[in-house]
């Protein structure tokens, strides 16, 4: 019987930064990575110890310093569509560097705090609906950011309800996400926003 893995490693053997490629390279439908970008990185990786975090580091800090820049070239000659993409993909290139990185030093905050700067270049530029926000939580205001879903499509039994004002019986109740948004489930009238937790 074979001893290959039963899943896909970029790493043959390195469970841990396999791990961390399969999980970017799930985002590349939603334009979280470019599947070359993410090669480029493995390629400067080729050969190093699954233990050296530095090199992961170094490699993954660089490509995203590589698309950040080109994402800035395309701020500055005003494709916006472009930028937005290429700051997403730095964003999520900062942060897998950042996260084995430990303990967190000046280097890696840094890396983190570019990651969150490209993610808001990203939201600016796309025209998305997403808010940065404030959050309270025990006396504190932490950041957070506010993303409206897409209302799901309804049945028709869903649709009658709705004429007359009535929810779903599967419906939850409203309950409140941000300082400015509340919520309810998305086949209901009232958009679903989650304010997300920003360190």
């Amino acid at each position: 019987m074979s001893q290959a893995p039963k899943y896909f490693m970029y790493f043959p053997g390195n469970y841990r930064w396999s791990a961390a490629f399969v999980n970017m390279l799930g985002t590349a439908p939603f334009g979280g990575v470019d599947i070359s970008e993410l090669h480029a990185i493995g390629r400067m990786l080729d050969g190093k110890s699954g233990e050296d975090d530095e090199a992961w580091f170094d490699a993954s800090v660089k490509v995203a310093d590589t698309v950040r820049g080109h994402a800035e070239k395309f701020r500055a000659e005003r494709h916006p569509a472009s930028a937005a993409s290429f700051y997403l993909r730095a964003c999520h290139y900062y942060q897998m560097g950042e996260r084995f990185r430990t303990p967190k030093d000046a280097r890696a905050l840094d890396a983190y705090r570019m990651s969150v700067e490209c993610f808001h270049q990203s939201v600016a530029l796309s025209g998305s609906k997403i808010e940065i926000v404030d959050v309270p939580f025990e006396g504190k205001e932490l950041p957070g950011y506010f993303v409206p879903a897409h209302p799901l499509p309804c049945s028709p039994e869903t649709r009658e309800a709705r004429k007359g004002g009535a929810r779903p019986a599967w419906c939850s109740s409203t309950v409140s996400t941000s300082p400015r948004r509340s919520s309810s489930c998305a086949a209901c009238p009232i958009w679903f926003g989650v304010a997300f937790r920003c360190w």
